[in-house]
């Protein structure tokens, strides 16, 4: 008998405790952690921001790594008002990188936007012929192997010459062979190579 009262009173407390947690998480006051709405301070972030990118009297110079095992190279970046004036030291062809035949720096200008997501975030987004050269299908590097449907112009690899389309096209249809056909070609095993199913379904594909 004893011990059902100790049980009840056991029970009726734990209720109590569970009613006044139940309670207190329905109060709809809430503390403010910041002093300010939300909205209001995405839009001094971007003023900041926006503030910061124009104060640099000599630019900003950008970093840019393909590979860090074999360097990168300096890009710089002038911005004024909705406007980024761009230069590289990897740019142009027959000359010093970085200058035209007259010795004259080469420079681009484009627009620039600033956008909340999550943080301030900076979008190019404009055609550069300097900021996008190691996209250019054309440039003095020229790669097409990662291309992966990326297109810098409105027209796609449709605003480059023929030459340049089919020059594309051949090399990205070899780049889509199993790399271990090219290693059969390379051990001279050319049976092997050719009796990949892989390959012949993709030679078949393309050809159809």
């Amino acid at each position: 008998m004893e011990e059902d009262k100790n049980m009840k009173k056991i029970l009726s407390l734990l209720a109590f405790i569970m009613g006044v947690f139940a309670f207190s998480s329905c109060v709809s006051d809430v503390d403010d952690v910041f002093s300010d709405s939300a909205a209001n301070r995405a839009q001094k972030a971007l003023t900041e921001t926006k503030t910061l990118l124009e104060s640099a009297p000599n630019g900003w110079r950008v970093e840019y790594y393909g590979d860090v095992t074999y360097g990168g190279y300096n890009v710089f970046m002038k911005f004024e008002g909705d406007s980024v004036t761009v230069a590289s030291e990897k740019v142009g062809k027959g000359q010093a990188a970085g200058y035209d035949e007259n010795g004259n720096a080469l420079t681009c200008k484009s627009h620039f936007k600033l956008e909340q997501s999550m943080g301030v975030v900076l979008s190019l987004d404009d055609y550069n012929s300097i900021f996008h050269y190691f996209a250019e299908p054309n440039n003095d590097d020229f790669g097409t192997a990662g291309t992966g449907g990326f297109g810098i112009k409105n027209d796609s690899i449709g605003g480059y010459s023929t030459y340049i389309q089919w020059t594309v096209t051949v090399f990205m249809l070899l780049f889509g062979v199993n790399f271990n056909f090219y290693y059969f070609f390379l051990l001279r095993q050319f049976g092997k190579a050719f009796k990949m199913e892989e390959v012949r379904t993709y030679i078949i594909i393309v050809l159809v």
